[in-house]
């Protein structure tokens, strides 16, 4: 943030704010018009994955005034976006003490509220956020997620609670969370605009999109490959069966090396356009066979990223890149 509040590291700055659980389909532009209602704000953003530039699901909010600051907790904290329920908190200073204290509990009794949770967890030290994880139907699936202050407190809720059976017949388990594998959610896909083969519209790629990825020399630069139509109809009816509502454009590549992993298809393809998950097929030993799976938001990107790849040379390699088949 570009924002200075003057402050030592150990200080809490109580005009900044951190929004958590945001759906993805928040960008920056409704973030400020949503919490400029409290008051002047100095500075403000959304958390995005580095690569596919989706968001994580959390923002920052640096008003003028604390008064601001306190405003916008009582209006939005707990407040409803769609599926998600928001929480909004004075963002912590960031230290080694702080880090990695988000847990992870599994087999929590169905019945559960979250103020149990929190009244059974807030003995081990102050609980920044807390959420159980619900259904569709807005039943507990035992599953919750705790953020505690500091690291220290959350080693001890675990040391206290993992293997104790508070009342489901299951042993808890209680564990440091999984750092986030940020993927697209259905509502961010539909929101994207992507056309669909009974013809909804597209969104446009712009110029603007590809000037925040690098490209090696070596590569085919994105802005060469840019594919732009002018009409869903323009879509060739034999891709209609790629498109996958909850994933997005399934794209199938083969001939890439035994070596390849997640990281090595995000590399190639995360240039060419928002990327939903990726998938290369590995045998028992973890080598991966020579093929795998990139889901892709958006239709003209996917089409950019055949146009380029396909046919390209990587490392000894000639890469076969196109739609999955149905």
């Amino acid at each position: 943030m570009s924002g200075s509040s003057g402050k030592s590291p150990s200080e809490c700055d109580e005009t900044n704010l951190i929004i958590n659980y945001l759906p993805q389909t928040v960008d920056e532009q409704d973030l400020y018009n949503m919490f400029i209602e409290c008051g002047q704000i100095e500075d403000y953003k959304i958390i995005r994955d580095r690569t596919s530039r989706i968001s994580r699901g959390f923002g920052f909010v640096k008003y003028m005034e604390k008064t601001s600051a306190e405003k916008a907790i009582t209006k939005y904290d707990g407040f409803k976006m769609g599926r998600k329920t928001i929480r909004v908190s004075i963002s912590r200073p960031t230290g080694e003490d702080t880090k990695e204290a988000n847990l992870v509990l599994e087999n929590l009794p169905t019945t559960m509220s979250e103020d149990t949770l929190k009244e059974q967890f807030s003995v081990y030290g102050k609980i920044i956020t807390h959420r159980i994880v619900r259904d569709k139907n807005n039943a507990s699936t035992g599953k919750a997620y705790i953020r505690f202050n500091k690291k220290q407190e959350a080693q001890d809720a675990i040391l206290g609670l993992n293997g104790v059976d508070i009342g489901s017949g299951l042993p808890l388990i209680v564990r440091f969370a999984d750092p986030p594998v940020v993927r697209a959610t259905p509502e961010l896909i539909k929101s994207q605009r992507i056309p669909h083969p009974r013809g909804q519209p597209y969104q446009r790629v712009s110029e603007a999109h590809y000037q925040g990825y690098h490209t090696p020399k070596t590569r085919p630069h994105p802005q060469d490959h840019v594919i732009r139509l002018t009409s869903p109809s323009q879509i060739p009816k034999e891709h209609y069966s790629s498109y996958d509502e909850d994933r997005g454009w399934v794209l199938f590549v083969y001939n890439i090396p035994e070596y390849s992993t997640r990281e090595t298809l995000y590399g190639l393809f995360s240039r060419y356009g928002a990327i939903n998950s990726v998938r290369p097929y590995t045998d028992r030993g973890n080598r991966c066979k020579g093929f795998g799976f990139v889901h892709m938001i958006n239709y003209n990107e996917a089409c950019s990223a055949i146009h380029a790849l396909n046919g390209s040379s990587y490392d000894g390699k000639i890469l076969q890149v196109r739609f999955k088949d149905a």
